[in-house]
């Protein structure tokens, strides 16, 4: 008996083989820490050996019009681990963009959350959320793309300053801004305007 097998994984090229990047020593708002095993291959070029030994973190937006202090021009095939960091940030920022609820998982792979138009309760949106996952050389020796279903998950249709008859301690994670945030994370004007 021959059996087929399937991968739902979609593998690609690298874009660009190289590109320049800035980054900055101090955190700055929409910047990313990378510790030593993120950082590009070349990272000895804009970082003495003191800062590599001591695991100083550099923070990058991974954007080209950064004004960052240091540039340094990074080979996505030299640097795996930036690159995962790299395509990670972009393809949530592309879901972003698109009004997609987007967030971060646990294990640090993208989730998105699409309607699920096949469920119909009036005080509830059904979703499905969808895991991508980026890795490279794992099942080709390209970056690749998984694509795995994790279930439905349903959001109130209302927004938490309706609620006022039940405590906060009862509903953990709201979406703001199209992103599942935790309650607590937000600042006192968001808690506003959330659902």
């Amino acid at each position: 008996m021959e059996s087929k097998l399937t991968f739902n994984i979609l593998t690609f090229e690298h874009p660009e083989a190289e590109k320049e990047f800035q980054f900055v020593t101090v955190n700055q708002d929409g910047f990313f820490p990378l510790r030593n095993y993120k950082l590009p291959a070349n990272a000895a070029e804009i970082l003495s050996v003191e800062d590599l030994e001591k695991d100083v973190p550099l923070y990058t937006n991974f954007i080209d019009d950064t004004k960052g202090d240091l540039k340094l021009t990074v080979s996505f095939g030299d640097s795996p681990e930036f690159a995962l960091h790299y395509y990670r940030t972009r393809i949530f920022d592309f879901f972003k963009q698109k009004d997609v609820i987007a967030r971060f998982n646990f294990i640090n792979d993208i989730e998105i959350w699409l309607e699920a138009k096949d469920v119909n309760i009036p005080q509830c949106t059904y979703y499905h959320k969808i895991g991508l996952r980026v890795q490279i050389g794992r099942v080709s020796d390209k970056p690749e793309l998984l694509v795995y279903y994790v279930g439905k998950t349903r959001m109130l249709n209302k927004n938490v300053e309706e609620l006022s008859d039940i405590s906060s301690s009862n509903y953990t994670r709201v979406v703001y801004k199209n992103r599942v945030i935790k309650y607590k994370y937000l600042s006192g004007s968001e808690q506003y305007r959330y659902r």
